[in-house]
């Protein structure tokens, strides 16, 4: 039913925004030099998933999933202090994968892409659950070797 579908993502939506703000508060927190590599990104994570136009980007079968990918990084971030090497190193191998993505991509905005290409993005989100916030829980199995190999595939 239509309003009943609508009254839901609008409300999934103003979670995942409430969720954003308290993990913008926290990001405001995390101050020091040695953790600003990952606040950076995870800060630009954050505006990648839930930025201007992030509901009609992720469409509402996926605001769950939205959801599930900031508390991801509210968890890393809750971690950082104590895990700040851990998390450069978990950095150091989703950044070439997403660089890969972006190549492909190629600047094209996300409701252009085919569906494969598409479905690379959520691989990766899932990659960042796994490497960043494994008790979270990814949706499904992924790695970033099978992440390469179907970004591969896609290239070919």
């Amino acid at each position: 039913d239509g309003p009943t579908i609508a009254g839901q993502a609008l409300r999934a939506a103003a979670n995942i925004l409430v969720a954003r703000t308290h993990v913008i508060e926290l990001l405001d927190r995390l101050s020091s030099p040695s953790l600003a590599r990952s606040t950076a990104d995870a800060r630009a994570h954050l505006d990648r998933l839930t930025g201007r136009g992030f509901v009609s980007r992720a469409g509402v079968g996926r605001l769950a999933d939205v959801a599930r990918y900031v508390a991801a990084v509210e968890y890393r971030l809750t971690r950082l202090g104590e895990h700040a090497s851990a998390d450069i190193r978990r950095l150091a191998e989703i950044e070439p994968i997403e660089a890969r993505y972006r190549l492909l991509v190629d600047g094209r905005r996300f409701d252009t892409l085919d569906d494969a290409v598409r479905d690379v993005a959520w691989l990766l989100e899932e990659l960042r659950v796994s490497l960043f916030a494994q008790p979270i829980g990814a949706a499904r199995s992924v790695s970033t070797k099978r992440v390469g190999h179907v970004l591969s595939d896609l290239s070919a």
